[in-house]
């Protein structure tokens, strides 16, 4: 099930542009549901918060490496 108090904070973030190319996108490459929305959206936008995930994985990889 979608969060759609998330996935409207997470389109607040963006600007102009980068919504309706989100939502062209969406609207021509899928069937138009909320979760084809929420993946492209984390697909093409990811969240500051899985960003910030994805840095702290990447940090302690190379942390591991070393």
């Amino acid at each position: 099930m979608t969060d759609q108090h998330a996935i409207a904070n997470h389109v607040e973030t963006l600007e102009s542009e980068q919504v309706k190319a989100l939502v062209l996108n969406w609207l021509s490459r899928t069937n138009g549901s909320l979760s084809d929305f929420e993946r492209l959206l984390e697909s093409e936008f990811p969240s500051p918060d899985a960003v910030m995930e994805q840095g702290q994985i990447d940090e302690k990889l190379q942390r591991f490496n070393r």
